[in-house]
C-alpha cells in the first residue's frame, strides 16, 4: 500500500465516519421530535381537560352550595318577619338542576369516586325534599308523624348534607391542586 491509498484510505474512513455519524443523528432528531410533538399534544388535552375539569367543579360547588342554601332555609325553626318562604322550593329546584346540568355535562371529565360523591349529595338533597314533602303534605294528619319528617329534613339539611359538600370541597380540591 503507498502512502497516496493510505492518505485515502484515512480519508474516506474520516468522511465516512462523519457523515454515517450524521446520517445516525439526524434519524435520532427525527425520531425525537415526533416523540417530544407526541408529548406536547397528551400535555395540551390533559391541560384543557384539566380546566374543564376546575370550571365543573366550581360551577358545581356554586350551584350546590345556593341548593343546600335553599334546603337549610326550607327547613329552619322560624321565619323572620316578613320573610317570604314561598320562593325557596322554586329556587332549590333551580339551583339543583343547574347543579345537575353541569355534573352531566362534566360527569366523563372527572374521576368515577367524585362522580359517585356527587350523585350521593343528589341522592341526599332529594331525600330531604321528599322529607319536607311528606311534612307539608296534607295526607300526613298525625302532628308527631308530621314532625319526624320535619326532624328528619333538618337532619339532612344541617348535619347530613353539609357534611357529604365538605367531603366532595375536599375531593375536588385534591382533584384540582393535584393532590391525591
Amino acid at each position: 500500500m503507498t502512502h497516496a491509498d493510505f492518505i485515502a484510505n484515512i480519508a474516506v474512513a474520516v468522511l465516512g465516519s462523519g457523515l454515517g455519524t450524521t446520517i445516525v443523528g439526524a434519524l435520532f432528531k427525527s425520531r425525537f421530535d415526533h416523540q417530544l410533538e407526541l408529548q406536547k399534544a397528551v400535555l395540551e388535552r390533559a391541560s384543557r381537560v384539566h380546566e374543564r375539569q376546575v370550571e365543573t367543579l366550581i360551577n358545581l360547588d356554586r350551584h350546590l352550595r345556593e341548593a343546600l342554601g335553599y334546603m337549610q332555609l326550607m327547613s329552619k325553626s322560624g321565619i323572620f318577619e316578613g320573610e317570604d318562604t314561598s320562593q325557596y322550593p322554586q329556587k332549590f329546584r333551580e339551583a339543583i338542576i343547574r347543579a345537575h346540568e353541569e355534573l352531566t355535562g362534566g360527569r366523563l371529565l372527572l374521576p368515577p369516586r367524585v362522580v359517585g360523591e356527587f350523585d350521593a349529595f343528589f341522592k341526599k338533597m332529594s331525600e330531604g325534599q321528599l322529607e319536607l314533602a311528606f311534612f307539608s303534605s296534607s295526607m300526613v294528619p298525625d302532628g308527631s308523624e308530621r314532625a319526624k319528617y320535619w326532624d328528619r329534613a333538618r337532619k339532612i339539611a344541617y348535619d347530613e348534607a353539609p357534611r357529604l359538600l365538605r367531603s366532595l370541597e375536599d375531593s375536588a380540591r385534591a382533584l384540582i391542586h393535584g393532590s391525591s
